[in-house]
């Protein structure tokens, strides 16, 4: 019979464990087998013990998400060239999202799958949207050390630079494809437009 592990490791490295693991049961397996019990089994932790920290699966890959999201900010901040144009540095970071989103598959799984399922999967979907949309202009406010990003010196929110910049229901279509220049010249056609957008 197989025994659960008593308490050794310290909050912050039984969660970091705890998205490792999951990180790796949706790239082997998929986002239908992040479940407590498989991430139980992996780690040897009771699903009970996973549970008081993480609670159900959505939490988890809720988790595992902002995590991920936290990861992409240090990768575009570190590699994102100076003294960009907002025009410019919104198509590189729709490149730079892209690619990262290429690299991790939780994220390129969950950005596929779209809004269809149970209304707590549609929910769940809206939050992360939520999430991404703060993480963008977090970048923009550090980019430029205005002291508040780019969207609120715009007017605009980054959901209304999204729905300008490609429809709703193709916008993570076009930035998972192989081809992403149709997207650059939308976004250079609607930037170029109207200057008032440029910074």
């Amino acid at each position: 019979m197989k025994t659960q592990k008593s308490i050794v490791l310290d909050r912050s490295d039984f969660i970091a464990m705890i998205i490792e693991t999951s990180i790796r049961i949706v790239e082997n397996k998929g986002l239908e087998y992040l479940k407590l019990k498989n991430v139980s089994d992996i780690t040897g932790y009771s699903q009970s013990h996973i549970y008081k920290y993480f609670g159900n699966r959505l939490d988890i890959l809720d988790i595992v998400i902002e995590h991920l999201f936290q990861r992409m900010k240090t990768e575009i901040l570190n590699d994102l060239p100076k003294n960009l144009s907002f025009a410019e540095f919104f198509i590189v970071l729709l490149h730079r999202r892209k690619d990262f989103i290429l690299k991790n598959k939780v994220l390129e799984l969950q950005f596929n799958r779209g809004d269809g399922g149970t209304k707590r999967l549609k929910e769940f979907n809206k939050t992360i949207q939520k999430k991404e949309d703060i993480l963008f202009a977090d970048i923009s406010s550090i980019y430029y050390d205005t002291g508040k990003d780019m969207t609120t010196y715009l007017g605009l929110d980054l959901w209304q630079i999204w729905t300008l910049v490609l429809p709703l229901d193709l916008r993570n279509k076009f930035l998972l494809s192989e081809d992403s220049k149709e997207t650059e010249q939308k976004v250079r056609s609607i930037f170029n437009v109207n200057q008032r957008l440029s910074f």
